[in-house]
């Protein structure tokens, strides 16, 4: 009991003032300074992607699937233009042998018949 009454009639101390806090600790993890800012460290992703797009168009514009080769070219890349290679095709053909013609031609180029009469 003795000592319980000595505690508390000694006037414990509390922690020390402030002005005798310790230092803070340095960080332990050095900061990594990044050579390329983060806008630019993205634009050669960025470039491959509208590259891919493109191949896409042009992959697309054969078949007059240009939009559809651009989407598919963008969004999956090269799975994307086999996509587009594979897929059908939406040129005009020819009546007798099914070739695809161009839309404005006169005669078929693999059968020579005559596509302008109806």
């Amino acid at each position: 009991m003795l000592f319980l009454a000595g505690f508390f009639f000694s006037g414990c101390r509390s922690a020390p003032p402030p002005s005798h806090a310790p230092a803070p600790l340095p960080d332990p993890k050095p900061r990594v300074v990044r050579a390329i800012p983060r806008p630019l460290a993205v634009l050669p992703w960025g470039l491959a992607v509208l590259l891919s797009g493109l191949v896409g168009t042009a992959i697309g514009r054969n078949k007059r699937r240009a939009a559809a080769g651009f989407f598919f070219g963008l969004v999956a890349g090269p799975v994307g233009w086999v996509l587009i290679a594979a897929g059908p095709d939406f040129r005009p053909r020819c009546r007798f042998c099914r070739s695809p013609v161009e839309e404005d031609a006169v005669r078929c180029p693999q059968c020579a018949s005559d596509l302008a009469t109806t």
